[in-house]
């Protein structure tokens, strides 16, 4: 646990993290470029230097599930919640994923309580 804690601070004080802190406050950022787990490192050193809803748009849905994994895995009690699509095929509007509609009912109502409006 030490060891990401040193390595959540490092990211905290990097100088590019504290420029994309900056950056937010004028608009959306796209992140780029980066390699592993490294963008959920980035999530968490801004969320931990104050700028908290974020908002995540993934590719795909494996993508969105190991984003989601890994911040569930190095954050502290935060609740870190899925949209998943609610169409069991793409394109297919007409059959919905019961499990993915709860999923998603669930994750908007904790959003919710979390924005005071619950």
């Amino acid at each position: 646990m030490e060891n990401l804690n040193r390595l959540t601070s490092r990211y905290k004080e990097d100088q590019r993290i504290l420029d994309l802190k900056a950056a937010l406050v004028t608009g959306d950022v796209k992140i780029e470029h980066t390699i592993g787990a490294q963008q959920a490192f980035i999530i968490r050193a801004l969320y931990d230097l104050g700028v908290v809803n974020h908002v995540f748009v993934a590719l795909d849905k494996e993508e969105a599930a190991y984003l989601q994994n890994t911040l569930d895995n190095i954050s502290d009690d935060r609740t870190i919640s899925l949209l998943p699509d609610s169409f069991k095929r793409p394109l297919h509007f007409d059959e919905l994923d019961s499990h993915n509609v709860l999923q998603r009912t669930e994750a908007i109502n904790r959003i919710s309580l979390k924005l005071g409006r619950g």
